[in-house]
């Protein structure tokens, strides 16, 4: 009994160590898994800024399931998913900086992740 109680202990603490920022899961299931890391930052402006800003990051796999990620004011977000392709995206409160469409992208929309590897992406929020 008391080796259940502690598997389940422990098994519980691994899930709280894998969400997100937002203690959102990301999307779980059998097989593989790799990493998803990046910046969200803000780019352009009079004086061409490119810097870090808060907001979200959205991931959506090639079935549609959509997993929102919180970025805090260090831009800098990352989440281990399950191997496959998803569309990377993200927004920044629209009083927090004074971006065209309150949507922020990725030069490259799409993502591979591949098994124990990191992709990299930086999501851009583009200043009017």
């Amino acid at each position: 009994m008391r080796r259940v109680v502690a598997l389940a202990v422990v098994a519980a603490s691994i899930a709280v160590a894998c969400t997100s920022t937002d203690g959102v899961r990301p999307p779980a299931g059998p097989g593989p898994v790799g990493r998803i890391s990046g910046h969200l930052l803000l780019l352009g402006g009079l004086s061409n800024v490119h810097r870090p800003v808060a907001g979200w990051v959205t991931l959506i796999d090639a079935g549609g399931a959509r997993s929102d990620y919180k970025v805090g004011p260090d831009g800098a977000f990352d989440t281990g998913l399950q191997v496959g392709t998803y569309s990377v995206s993200g927004s920044s409160p629209a009083d927090q900086v004074n971006v065209a469409d309150n949507n922020c992208h990725a030069r490259h929309p799409t993502v591979t992740v591949v098994a124990d590897r990191t992709a990299r992406v930086n999501v851009f929020c583009v200043m009017n």
